[in-house]
């Protein structure tokens, strides 16, 4: 029956089938490619023969801690000889644990990368010791098929790689993602437009920082943007912006990592998202958050990022619905001479974001009188942040009572609005034992979660 279908409903069966990923290179698993669709009959053969776009569509996920399967290289190398020169659609993962160098691993790398041409929806993860040492610096082709790229690498000993491409001939991408090591660098940076990308991932530095913002300066339809900011050489370096501002109206999700603290600053006072619905900032209190070249600085909460972000708020009025700014520091930190300061600047900042639903803060500084502004009062009609139901407070407290916690907490549940608040507040008690109407509530279901340090 299978011999009478016709080559086009055949040619579908087998482009599903070869979806299935390669991992153990078993024969159960390779019975699902194109390979050993030939072997059945004449009719499947021609099929396989005539539509080199079979061999288009390759997932590999391998892991060893030796060396590699022997068929994995000719198995790549198949399916790259028989697709011709169709678009290239991988999802390549190789993670190879190795004491020394591996030229059979390296050959098969470099085959890929100079298919790059070709490129259409590609996803490849290198995790090999040696990496930095067997490719240093990328430098792809035009890349005209190409809609989605995502190339990362570790584990971090490894040290980074650069990719060098020209993006003026990818005016189909739709997803750019360079992380885990791997830093952008492009060989044009005159005017070209990216009006198809919407996703941007990528690790920046201060040499990357005008690739980046020409990119961005490129992308008016870009709805995604997740960037980690970290330090390099010339950290006291300021990069050269070519505008005041940059609007992106259709962004609506903005992820930064802050681990360059000069770049971090230097991105908010620039970009207006006036649509933006999702922000989150992280840092994580270690010592690889130092920089190298100023170990003094740790990247706590400052003035200088809070007025940052208040100008940004100010500036681009987004209907934000969550705010997760999360910046894990040492008790003394922040000295108690600056709480009052801080808490005022971060309470005139929150006032802006009038849509949350979701606000979750910890190393920022809040005082109580922010607290009793968002107690709804009895038989309030207009209270503020009406739809904020989520909230974590793992924060410095200025002036912050009990008293005006429990009351906030009573009147927003009371008030339908408030369903989970996790708070670690120096000075504020345990709420649930200390306080029976707290109690009360959270046996009707509220979620309430005291953090200890």
């Amino acid at each position: 029956m299978a011999q009478m279908l016709p080559p086009d409903a055949l040619y579908l069966i087998f482009l599903h089938a070869c979806a299935s990923p390669i991992g153990d290179l078993s024969p159960k698993v390779l019975s699902l490619s194109p390979m050993n669709f030939a072997n059945v009959c004449r009719s499947w053969r021609e099929v396989v023969a005539e539509r080199p776009s079979l061999w288009g569509h390759l997932d590999v996920n391998f892991r060893s801690l030796g060396s590699l399967t022997p068929n994995l290289s000719q198995v790549v190398e198949t399916w790259l000889r028989n697709s011709g020169s169709a678009p290239l659609n991988l999802r390549l993962k190789f993670n190879l644990e190795s004491a020394v160098r591996n030229s059979e691993f390296e050959a098969m790398v470099s085959r890929i990368l100079s298919q790059a041409h070709r490129w259409k929806d590609v996803v490849l993860q290198l995790h090999y010791p040696f990496l930095q040492e067997f490719l240093g610096e990328i430098s792809l082709p035009p890349m005209p098929f190409l809609t989605s790229l995502c190339i990362g690498c570790g584990p971090m000993d490894a040290g980074n790689i650069g990719i060098r491409f020209d993006v003026s001939h990818c005016q189909h991408l739709q997803s750019l993602t360079l992380r885990f090591g791997v830093k952008m660098g492009l060989f044009e940076r005159e005017r070209y437009r990216l009006d198809s990308l919407t996703f941007l991932n990528l690790d920046v530095d201060n040499s990357g920082f005008e690739d980046f913002q020409g990119i961005l300066q490129s992308s008016p339809n870009l709805s995604e943007l997740d960037v980690s900011f970290s330090s390099s050489s010339g950290f006291d370096r300021l990069p050269h912006l070519e505008a005041e501002s940059l609007s992106l109206p259709n962004l609506t999700y903005l992820f930064l990592i802050d681990e360059n603290r000069i770049l971090m600053v230097r991105l908010l006072k620039w970009l207006i998202c006036p649509n933006l619905r999702l922000m989150y900032i992280q840092n994580t209190y270690s010592e690889s958050a130092l920089s190298p070249h100023r170990p003094e600085v740790i990247y706590v909460v400052t003035t200088e990022l809070l007025q940052a972000l208040d100008d940004f708020f100010h500036r681009s009025c987004p209907p934000l619905t969550q705010l997760e700014l999360q910046y894990e520091a040492k008790e003394g930190d922040i000295p108690s001479s600056s709480h009052q300061e801080y808490s005022q600047i971060f309470s005139r900042m929150l006032h802006r974001l009038n849509g949350l639903k979701g606000l979750y803060l910890e190393g920022f500084v809040i005082d109580d009188q922010l607290i009793q502004e968002m107690i709804v009062t009895k038989n309030a009609t207009e209270f503020k942040w009406p739809r904020l139901g989520e909230v974590k407070l793992l924060c410095e407290g200025h002036g912050v009572l009990s008293r005006s916690m429990v009351d906030m907490l009573i009147s927003r549940w009371d008030s339908g609005v408030l369903k989970y608040l996790e708070y670690r507040i120096p000075g504020v008690v345990d709420l649930v034992n200390e306080f029976p109407s707290v109690e009360k509530r959270v046996n009707e279901g509220l979620v309430l979660r005291r953090r200890r340090r």
